[in-house]
């Protein structure tokens, strides 16, 4: 007869039958899956029982069985990646490319050079927030009181030199 259920200084009580108990270890040792061992428990104790795929782990944890099995669906393992061609010749990706393409006869346009542009300061008018109109940078100035730029604006909020300078651009 089950331990009847209910509370032991904050501890649940067994509810487990021994029988049931053996059941689970002979089950196990067949090499059968967590839910196999649920399905199989419940079809040999019958209506009485209804014991779900947790509950049978949370047992066989408890009672410190070893799953033969613990992956039976066969979880894949990654598989260390092979090394990139290009770094198994130790070169970069880009002269990797470049050579690739020379041996099939394709010749391949020279890498563009960085553009720079070259934007000078603009003239500050110094203007008091509430002075400032609707096309005006609001690029701060000084530290008390704050004065703003003033210049007429290029992007959201700053000229074309200090939209440069917000977003690291040229």
């Amino acid at each position: 007869m089950p331990a009847p259920l209910g509370n032991n200084n904050g501890h649940r009580v067994n509810t487990w039958p021994a029988e049931h108990d053996e059941a689970l270890k002979e089950y196990f040792a067949e090499g059968m899956s967590s839910s196999q061992v649920a399905d199989a428990l419940n079809t040999r104790f019958g209506w009485r029982t209804n014991y779900t795929r947790n509950a049978v782990i949370g047992r066989r944890i408890r009672m410190g069985i070893k799953s033969a099995n613990p992956h039976p669906k066969g979880r894949k393992v990654a598989k260390a990646a092979a090394p990139r061609p290009w770094e198994a010749a130790g070169i970069s990706k880009r002269q990797y490319q470049r050579r690739l393409a020379a041996s099939r006869g394709v010749t391949l346009p020279p890498q563009p050079l960085p553009v720079s542009i070259r934007c000078d300061a603009p003239v500050s008018r110094n203007l008091a927030l509430v002075d400032l109109e609707a096309g005006d940078c609001r690029w701060p100035h000084g530290d008390s009181p704050f004065t703003f730029c003033g210049s007429a604006r290029a992007g959201i909020a700053y000229c074309m030199y200090h939209d440069a300078l917000a977003t690291g651009r040229p």
